[in-house]
């Protein structure tokens, strides 16, 4: 028995000090680094945002927002364009994805300029699909008026078995992923939806193209996106970018800007046969559209907590469930993934008996 137990604890001491010795030689991101805690601004009180949003809601009650669906991939990126180069003071933009391609770069040099205008801009990306690399990420990250955060990152960044062996120990904390995407400017406008950032949501790819929609929104509502955008900013699982990789020297640091830079000129070549402004414009004209295009309602925005740990705080699931969906002509649902429950099925069955039409 004795010689069975010096056996195991032979075994046990030898798998620790050969994963002891892999870990070593994984890169891993500094644990708690400090990062403040920071809210949205305050709406702006003048610009072409402010004055096409007030515009639009002339005569409303304050408690009215109003809507522009916006199905078609160019117009997704060239309203993306319009906020962003129209901004007069803040940026908030939350996504899942963010390509290294065309468009992606697009928005992020549009983004730059925004900030060299004294915009402040607050990104929150996350850490799942590998298209930013944690060098590019801190740069971006340490641009002056320019916050960067990365959701639910992985401590252990390289090496193939340390990577496997921390998905395997953590898998519930690290699938959580934040699928949540919306763009907000100034305070006064917003776009949320299905939409990532990247060729095939914006109609650019060669190989394949995407259709999804996106929901372009201004008025009472923008507030309380506001308030969700600064739950998931202030979470635990929000990671400040510039502590994941060391300091870049200058030379390193001019260097990789300015291959972007070439990157965006090379970009042109694609932009060039769009409808895509590849300069920041004056959107005015467009933005003067929008008063006798847009819809006028109420509205609430609901989303999951931001908590990987645990039982995850508040699902939207259960907000839904908690949310008398009254409608007095017809309910419409857009999703790309859903399993109905018994309930959910008896109250479609309801509503329909009772004359309202639902569609999914």
């Amino acid at each position: 028995m004795k010689r069975v137990q010096e056996s195991i604890f032979r075994q046990l001491y030898l798998t620790a000090v050969l994963f002891m010795v892999l870990m070593a030689g994984c890169a891993h991101i500094p644990e708690n680094p400090d990062k403040p805690e920071s809210y949205s601004k305050a709406a702006a009180e003048s610009g072409l945002l402010a004055e096409s949003s007030a515009a639009v809601l002339t005569g409303q009650g304050e408690e009215i927002s109003a809507f522009l669906l916006i199905p078609k991939n160019d117009e997704a990126l060239r309203w993306r364009l319009a906020l962003i180069d129209s901004a007069r003071q803040s940026i908030d933009l939350q996504i899942f994805i963010w390509s290294n391609d065309e468009s992606g770069r697009l928005i992020l040099d549009r983004i730059r300029a925004a900030s060299e205008r004294g915009v402040t801009v607050r990104l929150l990306v996350d850490d799942m699909p590998k298209d930013w690399s944690d060098r590019g990420t801190a740069l971006v990250a340490r641009t002056p008026n320019v916050q960067l955060r990365r959701f639910n990152p992985g401590r252990v960044r390289k090496g193939v078995i340390g990577r496997a062996f921390q998905m395997s120990t953590q898998f519930q904390q690290l699938n959580r992923r934040m699928h949540n995407k919306q763009l907000i400017v100034d305070g006064r406008w917003a776009i949320v939806g299905g939409r990532n950032i990247g060729n095939p949501y914006f109609g650019l790819s060669k190989k394949y193209n995407n259709r999804d929609l996106d929901l372009l929104v201004t008025g009472a509502v923008i507030p309380e996106m506001a308030e969700d955008f600064d739950e998931y900013w202030n979470a635990d699982a929000a990671y400040p970018g510039e502590a994941m990789y060391k300091e870049v020297s200058e030379e390193k640091t001019q260097k990789i800007f300015s291959a972007f830079e070439e990157a965006i000129i090379k970009d042109r070549e694609l932009l060039s046969q769009t409808t895509i402004p590849v300069e920041p414009i004056d959107w005015k004209d467009a933005f003067d559209t929008l008063p006798e295009r847009m819809v006028r309602g109420t509205a609430q925005c609901l989303q999951d907590s931001p908590e990987v740990k645990g039982d995850r705080g508040i699902r939207l699931v259960d907000q839904l469930g908690q949310i008398d969906f009254e409608a007095a002509h017809q309910t419409s649902v857009i999703t790309p993934y859903m399993i109905p429950s018994d309930d959910l099925l008896g109250d479609v069955e309801t509503t329909t008996k009772e004359g309202r039409k639902v569609r999914f």
